[in-house]
């Protein structure tokens, strides 16, 4: 019985607690998107990204001529006047060709793989300040206001609308 009694005397002392804990919820992508930096960060990664494809085309570019090069070769190596004399020059510089072919191959994939990497950890490293930034906004907010716990919108369940405080923020 004893242990009843503390139970329901606990439960009381934790609604009582709870009753004067002031929770509120914000969208995290709401504030993101209306934060400061947002569009400069977006024009800056569009600007990136445009440097980065262009060259890559620069590269797509080369392999092509590359490859039309090694086209002109295999036609002429085709030709039934060749002497054995030419066709083994014309067989050694088809070999060249390929094998700068693959090597430009293999740049222009590490190229675009080395770009994909880069611009996604250029906008990690954006996103962070923004985050960081707006978290030390919300607990300012926080503060100021005396509220005690803030979570994104996403994070709850469900939450009334009168403890959404995005737009306060």
């Amino acid at each position: 019985m004893k242990s009843l009694v503390a139970a329901v005397f606990a439960a009381g002392l934790v609604c009582s607690a709870a009753a004067d804990v002031r929770i509120g919820v914000i969208d995290m992508m709401s504030l993101l998107k209306e934060h400061p930096s947002y569009e400069i960060n977006k024009k800056l990664l569009a600007s990136t990204e445009k440097t980065y494809q262009e060259k890559i085309e620069a590269q797509k570019q080369a392999l092509e001529a590359i490859e039309s090069e090694g086209r002109k070769l295999a036609e002429s190596y085709r030709n039934p006047m060749l002497s054995a004399q030419a066709k083994e020059k014309i067989e050694k510089d088809i070999s060249e060709v390929q094998r700068r072919y693959l090597s430009a191959q293999q740049n222009l994939r590490e190229e675009a793989m080395r770009s994909q990497k880069e611009l996604a950890d250029h906008e990690a490293r954006l996103l962070k300040v923004q985050l960081d930034d707006i978290k030390e906004k919300v607990a300012e907010f926080a503060e100021k206001y005396k509220f005690d716990l803030i979570v994104d919108k996403s994070a709850a369940v469900y939450s009334k609308k009168s403890r959404d405080l995005t737009k306060e923020v």
